[in-house]
């Protein structure tokens, strides 16, 4: 491999935790690269870095597309803001089934954020226990569509790769939330997770959890931090605003149902 971006992009916790999915693959060429992996057993998913032309993001996008064919799964997803990847992917047969919200704040060199007391209830935040990964996944089963959930896979991926960016809030020894994230290419910190139990939120755990995920970021040289979420979340929109996020953009989600597909080249 080759290329600056295809170094940079080797280079960081997210290259790691994603090599660690199941079914994981890579292709690179040149300045290019694009990667995909399995979710759920049966929902592909394919991440791209180009730096490229057109013919070679093209190239890349349809050799990953048709890897993740290879493994049999009933359906692939692919998140992009970008108009090229766009028109790949509709040539494809891709369909854009939601919008996503790209939520950025940019640190202040006096980053600092109360911690509250919660309604009398002392919560420790610290580095969240393996054992209480399964948990954790169980939160996102009850508020996320299917689609949009963590694995276990991918959950104790994150953990086994970057443990000291995954911190769990815990209410007397119980788990109550977790957080989670990486430092991504162009030293940007992104939030992969963030999630809170239902019958804990609106007591500031949340912005706990955030505060102490920014501080891991503060710490490895991070001065920007990145979060996607659904458009119709009003209240993690609020929840973002409310903890200094502006609003910069939008990210489509694509999806294509393989049970029946036949690609005619966009014809």
């Amino acid at each position: 491999m080759k290329g600056d971006s295809v170094q940079n992009l080797l280079e960081t916790e997210l290259y790691r935790i994603l090599s660690r999915y199941p079914d994981f693959f890579s292709i690179s060429e040149e300045r290019n690269v694009i990667c995909g992996y399995v979710k759920h057993s049966k929902i592909g998913y394919l991440e791209c870095y180009f730096n490229g032309e057109f013919h070679k993001k093209e190239k890349l996008i349809t050799l990953g597309f048709e890897k993740l064919k290879e493994k049999n799964v009933k359906e692939i997803i692919m998140f992009t803001s970008s108009s090229d990847t766009i028109s790949i992917l509709e040539k494809l047969g891709f369909k854009c089934i939601r919008y996503l919200k790209l939520y950025q704040l940019k640190i202040p060199s006096n980053y600092v954020t109360e911690l509250e007391d919660i309604t009398c209830e002392e919560v420790e935040i610290k580095i969240i226990d393996k054992k209480d990964i399964l948990l954790l996944k169980e939160f996102y089963d009850k508020t996320l569509p299917y689609d949009l959930r963590h694995s276990l896979a991918e959950l104790k991926a994150w953990y086994e790769n970057n443990k000291s960016g995954f911190y769990g809030a815990y209410l007397n020894n119980r788990l109550v939330g977790g957080v989670f994230g990486h430092r991504g290419l162009n030293g940007i910190g992104w939030i992969r997770g963030l999630i809170v139990s239902l019958d804990y939120r609106h007591r500031n755990i949340g912005s706990r959890l955030l505060s102490a995920l920014i501080r891991y970021f503060i710490n490895l040289g991070v001065t920007e931090v990145s979060a996607v979420i659904p458009f119709n979340y009003g209240s993690v929109s609020n929840f973002y605003e409310k903890n200094g996020f502006i609003k910069k953009g939008i990210i489509k989600e694509f999806k294509i149902d393989l049970s029946n597909y036949n690609w005619k080249g966009g014809e």
